[in-house]
């Protein structure tokens, strides 16, 4: 979903939820928006599992995904923050 307009995302979006009804789905995104209903998801860094949860507990943590997803929705912009994520610290996956 990274290179789509904004009415094509909305239709992808759709479309997997349509979809995904009563089914397992893994789903690879750029954009966050576009699994943000997702039951859990999952960070990966460098194919370690960084961080997981849904997306409201991801914001919660304020970890890599929060910063992701204002860096994405323009937050981190409006509200001065340097839209940088860091994950090298992210060593081992949590427990």
């Amino acid at each position: 979903t990274s290179a789509v307009d904004n009415e094509t995302e909305a239709a992808i979006q759709r479309s997997l939820a349509r979809i995904s009804v009563g089914r397992t789905t893994v789903i690879i995104a750029h954009r966050l928006s576009t699994i943000r209903h997702a039951h859990q998801i999952l960070l990966l860094h460098r194919g370690r599992l960084a961080e997981q949860g849904t997306h409201e507990e991801l914001l919660a943590q304020n970890g890599a995904y929060a910063a992701l997803w204002r860096v994405q929705t323009g937050e981190a912009v409006r509200e001065g923050d340097t839209p940088r994520v860091t994950l090298e610290a992210e060593e081992t996956a949590p427990s």
